[in-house]
């Protein structure tokens, strides 16, 4: 069991590691190990009919692929530690108010509203997204300041090995970037 549980890690991991952004698009029961992979991804989108949960502590589990440190950095000590102690489930509604979903829209906006996040992300600069990944992991695991002392070489990357020259010189010309709203 302990194999399953570090192969999950695994999994996790490497989904934090992606260059490319990955959307949860949540709907229905996302309880359990669906719950877990969906705190790895960088976005949650949910249904309104979504619920979210960790309800193994009800047949004696705990988390084995490191989601309850993700839940605690998302959501904070106190929402965590109810939500695992206690194998409650919450609303979309309730886990747009703590964090865990970035959006809840209703069956019919839903898929359209994954979608244009998706057409967005394609949309962008490909260094400067991987960059921002970059730096946001690094503040997630060893602190803001380091995040912080990171952050001009990204920018750097993101002229020398990105598009953001050509991007700004459209933004000048009057030309408006696309822009997506969550």
């Amino acid at each position: 069991i302990e194999a399953v549980g570090r192969q999950d890690k695994g999994l996790h991991d490497r989904m934090l590691a992606m260059q490319v952004p990955i959307i949860a698009a949540v709907k229905g029961a996302c309880l359990g190990a669906g719950f877990e992979l969906a705190l790895h991804a960088d976005i949650r989108l949910a249904r309104s009919d979504a619920r979210f949960g960790l309800p193994g502590i009800n047949v004696g589990l705990t988390a084995g692929g490191g989601a309850l440190g993700r839940l605690q950095r998302i959501s904070g000590v106190g929402s965590a530690t109810a939500l695992a102690l206690t194998g409650g489930v919450v609303t979309a509604e309730r886990a747009f108010m703590l964090g865990l979903v970035s959006n809840v829209s209703t069956t019919a906006d839903f898929w359209p509203a994954v979608q244009q996040l998706a057409s967005h992300f394609v949309s962008l600069s490909p260094v400067a997204v991987s960059e921002i990944k970059r730096i946001l992991r690094l503040a997630a695991e060893r602190g803001i300041e380091d995040a912080a002392e990171a952050s001009p070489k990204a920018l750097a990357r993101c002229f020398a090995d990105g598009d953001a020259l050509g991007r700004l010189q459209v933004l000048i010309s009057g030309r408006d970037p696309e822009a997506t709203l969550h």
